[in-house]
């Protein structure tokens, strides 16, 4: 309605820019609408800008007052280049800078994208694909979070759609609802995947849905002319942003601190959430095995222990997927003991975002990095590599995160210390290309 309203008063031509505190996973789909986001919170590594990186759209974070200053339905122009944003009333002219690709070097490495949506999986292969330069070649991180969030909603309320009243009235007794709300709720939520599923069961529905959406990220880049990895990363919702999918709040609890809660391998291994892990599992499965997409890597995030690598890998041979299993290394104990995690997986990729902010105990929404931070990070992984060399040469090891999308001079460092991959946003391709033959 707020877009028609735009639209009927400066014509379809414009876009909208969405203004707000801070956003979840589940705002995704509306996200999708805009040409820009503005949070009044946040720092460099929450959601918005990690989404906004990876579907090519400029945004700004933490711009106290942002609400009072662009008034809604107002006609700005918002200008996102460099560390510091500006704004513009009405219409500004503005130029666009083309690099010509002729001419420049190949990277020594893969350089791979971070794509988590199937319309930017398609633009960015056709406008960003260059394996004569090394760059472009699939992706290091497919993000199922977002693939997840376009149903909307969870998956244990879906394969319980039967009894999903019973579910939401265990609430009242914990003081999370009242009877009435959790009536409503119920009634809400089956109604959605009643009108989604149409003649379809639930589970079958959301399989074939989400089979579609994992389908259209990795068919781009597995044509008669392409062939290049997918890294697709298994659910790594955290307790709060799963609740916010509809349905949610009946099968998550309440933590004081998601990030460091039930998320990652272990949320997998709880007795209900092998339930609907096996319903993920079933859609990944179809769209290897029936529809034939074999550029699939699998990859496990937020690995606590040996054992948990173990047992998910059982998890995901049992439900039809026989290809190699490699995991996050973002975790301090990751490192510290990756001999032992070496043993269980068949690849792996440093996760710095989480890494650093798991080493120094930042907040990755607002905290700040400081060079000393950086200086310490990449010991650790030179620590990982070396280990790597030493105990085990074959072991494939890439990085994905931050850090190359948004500092070419980290990416060179990456191939000086022997990474044999990482990936970045689309929007960082180019800089990270001239940072590592520069």
């Amino acid at each position: 309605e707020k877009k028609k309203q735009i639209t009927d008063k400066y014509g379809d031509k414009i876009g909208v820019i969405l203004v707000t505190a801070m956003t979840y996973p589940w705002m995704e789909p509306s996200m999708e609408q805009t040409v820009a986001c503005i949070t009044t919170r946040g720092g460099k590594n929450d959601h918005t800008p990690i989404w906004c990186k990876e579907h090519g759209l400029p945004c700004a974070v933490s711009v106290k007052g942002a609400p009072e200053f662009l008034k809604d339905g107002s006609l700005i122009t918002y200008y996102g280049v460099g560390d510091t944003p500006a704004f513009y009333e009405g219409r500004h002219q503005y130029s666009v800078t083309e690099t010509q690709l002729e001419g420049l070097k190949p990277s020594p490495i893969p350089i791979r994208l971070i794509v988590s949506d199937a319309s930017t999986a398609r633009s960015v292969c056709m406008r960003s694909y260059f394996p004569s330069l090394n760059i472009g070649r699939g992706s290091g991180l497919v993000r199922w979070e977002m693939l997840a969030a376009k149903l909307r909603v969870h998956p244990m309320a879906v394969m319980n759609y039967s009894t999903l009243e019973n579910d939401f009235l265990q609430l009242v007794g914990q003081g999370r609802m009242t009877k009435e709300e959790a009536v409503k709720t119920a009634e809400s939520v089956a109604e959605f995947i009643r009108t989604e599923s149409g003649e379809l069961s639930p589970v079958d529905w959301y399989v074939k849905a989400l089979a579609r959406e994992i389908a259209g990220i990795v068919s781009p880049y597995y044509t008669d002319d392409i062939n290049e990895p997918m890294v697709v990363r298994l659910p790594d919702f955290k307790t709060n942003e799963h609740a916010d999918l509809l349905g949610g709040r009946a099968y998550e609890p309440v933590e004081e601190n998601p990030m460091l809660g039930d998320r990652g391998a272990g949320k997998y291994l709880g007795a209900y959430q092998k339930a609907f892990l096996a319903i993920d599992l079933k859609a990944l499965a179809y769209v290897i095995n029936d529809m034939g997409y074999t550029n699939i890597h699998i990859e496990v995030p937020f690995v606590r222990t040996p054992d948990e690598m173990k047992e998910v890998a059982r998890l995901v041979k049992e439900s039809g997927i026989n290809i190699p299993l490699q995991m996050m290394f973002e975790l301090p104990v990751n490192i510290s003991r990756a001999t032992e995690f070496f043993k269980v997986s068949d690849g792996g990729q440093i996760g710095s975002n989480d890494l650093l902010q798991l080493e120094f105990g930042l907040d990755r929404s607002g905290g700040d990095i400081l060079p000393w931070h950086i200086q310490h990070l990449q010991s650790r992984i030179e620590n990982l590599i070396q280990e790597r060399n030493t105990t085990k040469p074959e072991f494939h090891l890439g990085l994905c995160g931050n850090l190359p999308s948004t500092n070419p001079e980290f990416a060179k460092w990456l191939v000086d210390a022997g990474i044999d991959e990482f990936s970045v946003t689309p929007d960082a391709l180019i800089p990270a290309l001239l940072g590592v033959t520069g």
